[in-house]
């Protein structure tokens, strides 16, 4: 923990070494003890000598502690205390320099403690802080995400009686009207699904994906008849999310859509056919290879109704470029992928043009043999979060 510590004062500037001696000192913060204390100082006031090896543990040990023999793992001890306490400033400053951050975790306790009045105050603000963003936010996207779903969460107060813990009381369902209950769940799903189609591909969490578990199970049991076709296939999509067995899901909104496709709009479209596309593909994958020609009729109708693209149609989905070229590569239909990849590599976006063309140009090689060409191609360029199934050891190997 000695040169954890070190490297992390050593990477304090004049101004958040100040900061820290402020936060070292305060009861409430770290409550540390005097010996702590006089640890830290010494330490602050000689680092360079420590980090050249001119004041040894040896030497701080008898700073602190006059006629007392040496003992190792006391110092030992102490920096990894301070090594604590230093994550926790650098955790503080972070939080504290980032307004949005901050904002969303008030918003947490505010929402538990039911401030309602407080609540939408904060939540107001945060709300104009992401409409004219005047800061340069840590993971601006991911937290715009999460403030979403505190506003979705906040909601279901309106819809249901909840606990302090979110949770519905299942009891208290009888007392609400059961028109302003249907309206007001479709109005949870439209603001659920709004927000999933906005999730950054960045994020790995799935804690977001079960907020809502009360909600769904009573959604489970209601008759769906009632409620607008929207609503419907706002819970189909998310169900194909957030259920393992998701096929039932899937075909269920697949017929809805043959009836009520033309009455959406393109981006809801575009969202709902690449999730379909995203959860086939990831099943037929791993669990479901039967489920391999419904992925190839799915590719077919997204060319079809056009949610392979945006909506002015400049722009390819990254996610169908990547799925349609594998598809055709690892059925080795390689003349049909290869065409693909060259044809629509400027339909994607500039970010993702050069990572995305050679992930697929690299597996396109590799299934056809030329196992040289694929790891030139793949060692050039960036992964970020796409999934790639083969890998480079491998490809070395076969070189």
């Amino acid at each position: 923990m000695r040169s954890y510590s070190i490297s992390i004062l050593s990477s304090l500037n004049s101004k958040e070494l100040k900061q820290l001696d402020d936060f070292i000192h305060s009861p409430f913060l770290v409550k540390p003890s005097a010996t702590l204390l006089n640890f830290f100082r010494i330490v602050k006031e000689n680092l360079n000598d420590i980090k050249e090896g001119n004041l040894t543990n040896k030497d701080i040990f008898n700073l602190l502690f006059k006629n007392k023999n040496f003992n190792d793992a006391v110092i030992r001890n102490l920096y990894s205390d301070l090594s604590l306490i230093l994550e926790k400033f650098i955790t503080y400053i972070h939080i504290e320099n980032d307004t949005l951050l901050k904002n969303y975790k008030l918003l947490i306790g505010l929402n538990e403690r039911n401030l309602d009045r407080l609540f939408k105050k904060i939540l107001r603000e945060t709300t104009a802080m992401i409409k004219n963003p005047n800061e340069n936010y840590e993971d601006f996207s991911l937290n715009k995400y999460k403030l979403n779903l505190l506003k979705i969460k906040y909601l279901l107060k309106d819809i249901f009686i909840v606990d302090r813990k979110g949770q519905i009381l299942k009891d208290e369902y009888s007392k609400l009207n059961n028109n302003f209950r249907e309206y007001a769940i479709f109005i949870f799903l439209r603001n659920y699904f709004l927000n999933l189609s906005e999730r950054p591909y960045e994020y790995d969490g799935y804690e977001d994906l079960l907020l809502f578990d009360d909600v769904m199970e009573y959604l489970r049991k209601c008759d769906l008849s009632k409620f607008p076709f929207r609503a419907v296939i706002y819970y189909y999509t998310i169900m194909i999310i957030i259920e393992k067995e998701f096929t039932e899901y899937y075909y269920k909104l697949k017929a809805l859509l043959r009836k009520k496709e033309k009455y959406l709009t393109h981006f809801e479209k575009r969202y709902i056919f690449n999730t379909m596309l995203n959860r086939l593909d990831y099943a037929c994958y791993s669990t479901n290879p039967e489920l391999f020609p419904e992925l190839f009729t799915l590719l077919n109708e997204m060319i079809k109704n056009k949610t392979c693209m945006d909506e002015s149609g400049k722009f390819m989905s990254p996610l169908f470029y990547l799925q349609y070229t594998a598809y055709h590569t690892n059925k080795l239909k390689l003349n049909t992928a290869k065409t693909f990849i060259e044809t629509y590599k400027d339909k994607l976006k500039p970010e993702h043009k050069e990572s995305l063309h050679g992930l697929c140009l690299g597996n396109y090689y590799f299934r056809s043999g030329d196992f040289s060409s694929a790891l030139k191609t793949l060692a050039v360029i960036e992964y970020d979060n796409w999934v790639y199934y083969t890998k480079i050891k491998r490809l070395q190997a076969m070189c």
